[in-house]
């Protein structure tokens, strides 16, 4: 299902709005976490809010940067906010990536040749093999069952 970006961004905003909170911790019965509910009823309701109202109201293009240079900025520095590179920074090995990459490209071709920047590349390899943060499920295989201390 392919769901429109203003209809996402509208589905947030609305959210932001709800009236009726519940707040609970299920293990201690204690919490600093909320719980949102709604109907669907509630979901379809106008935006009472009139700031979240105004933010409703605006064009994607007028909420987003319409200049997103890439994974470099104009100046040659990286831009880390980049959808191309954004999801490695948020990565568990977002430091060792954002380390390994900034030092390559404050190297040069030649100091890169004799082997700098290998420590950090190897560092953010080390993280990614440890953390399995780029392995996925194939989206027709279930993931395994968790053992729940059963007989084996």
């Amino acid at each position: 299902m392919i769901i429109r970006l203003e209809l996402a961004i509208e589905a947030l905003l609305r959210l932001l709005c709800l009236k009726s909170i519940a707040v609970m911790d299920v293990s201690t019965g204690n919490s600093k976490d909320e719980v949102f509910y709604m109907t669907e009823d509630e979901f379809w309701e106008e935006i009472k809010d009139e700031y979240v109202k105004s933010i409703a109201d605006l064009a994607p293009d007028e909420v987003y940067p319409s200049n997103n240079p890439g994974p470099t900025k104009p100046d040659g520095s990286i831009n880390f906010e980049c959808h191309c590179v954004g999801h490695l920074v948020a990565s568990p090995c977002g430091y060792e990536f954002r380390e390994a990459v900034t030092c390559q490209k404050s190297s040069t071709e030649k100091e890169l040749e004799e082997g700098a920047c290998a420590d950090q590349l190897l560092a953010f390899m080390e993280c990614a093999i440890r953390t399995q943060c780029f392995k996925t499920i194939p989206k027709d295989d279930d993931p395994p069952p968790l053992d729940e201390g059963g007989d084996s």
